[in-house]
């Protein structure tokens, strides 16, 4: 998946998330073990916003991002059920990760 290392931050059940490195950049992902999908998270708050994976518990992924502005916030999500993330392109992940927000 990545050519600079691979990094899991939480896993529960069959999720993983995390994140990996590549020579253009940082990117968090989702991975289901028992069917072997999974998929890059791209970044819900836009291009001007430093954002991360911490852990998962459930469906529900937390996670911490800078603003613009350099205020950092959390936030939670919902995902879909594994059986359904093979379904989904990486854009849908997007927009499910708009849904809920967490201040910090």
């Amino acid at each position: 998946m990545a050519t600079n290392g691979t990094y899991a931050q939480g896993i529960s059940g069959n999720n993983i998330v995390g994140h990996y490195d590549d020579t253009s950049g940082t990117y968090n992902f989702l991975y289901n073990d028992s069917t072997n999908a999974w998929m890059t998270l791209d970044d819900p708050f836009g291009a001007n916003t430093s954002w991360h994976v911490d852990g998962i518990s459930g469906n529900i992924i937390v996670g911490s991002y800078t603003d613009s502005g350099g205020v950092t916030h959390g936030f939670a999500t919902t995902v879909p059920e594994p059986a359904a993330l093979s379904l989904l392109p990486p854009a849908a992940v997007a927009l499910l990760a708009r849904r809920r927000r967490v201040p910090r």
